[in-house]
C-alpha cells in the first residue's frame, strides 16, 4: 500500500534537485549571480591582459626566459651570433590565464553536499 504520493522534482541548471519550486528558484538565482560575477572577473582579466600587452608594446619592452636568456648561434666564420630567447605574448597570456584559473578554483572549491534539498 502506498503511504506517500509522488511529488515533482525541480532540477536546477547545476543538476541539483529540489522538492519545492521556491527553493529551486532561489538556488537558480544564486547561480545566476555567481555566473554574473564570474563573467565580470573574466572581463577584468581580459582588460588587464590587453593593458599589459599595450604597455609592453608601447615601450618596446619584451620578456625573455630567465634560465637561458641568450642563445649562441654559430656562423660559418667561427664567430657567434647571440639571440635573445623571447617569450611570445600569446604564451604569456595563456600562462597568466591558467594561473588565474587555478587560483580561482582553489578559492571557490565547495564542500561536497547532498544533491537533494527539501524543506519538509
Amino acid at each position: 500500500m502506498l503511504k506517500h504520493e509522488l511529488e515533482r522534482v525541480w532540477i536546477a541548471s547545476d543538476d541539483k534537485k529540489f522538492l519545492h519550486i521556491d527553493d529551486a528558484l532561489k538556488h537558480e538565482e544564486t547561480l545566476e549571480k555567481k555566473r554574473a560575477i564570474t563573467q565580470k572577473e573574466e572581463e577584468k582579466v581580459t582588460e588587464l591582459n590587453k593593458l599589459f600587452l599595450k604597455v609592453l608594446n608601447s615601450n618596446n619592452w619584451g620578456l625573455y626566459f630567465k634560465g637561458e636568456p641568450i642563445t649562441l648561434i654559430p656562423t660559418n666564420d667561427d664567430s657567434m651570433v647571440y639571440k635573445v630567447n623571447e617569450v611570445k605574448f600569446d604564451k604569456l597570456i595563456e600562462e597568466i590565464q591558467k594561473e588565474l584559473e587555478n587560483n580561482c578554483q582553489e578559492n571557490t572549491q565547495e564542500k561536497p553536499t547532498d544533491n537533494w534539498s527539501s524543506n519538509g
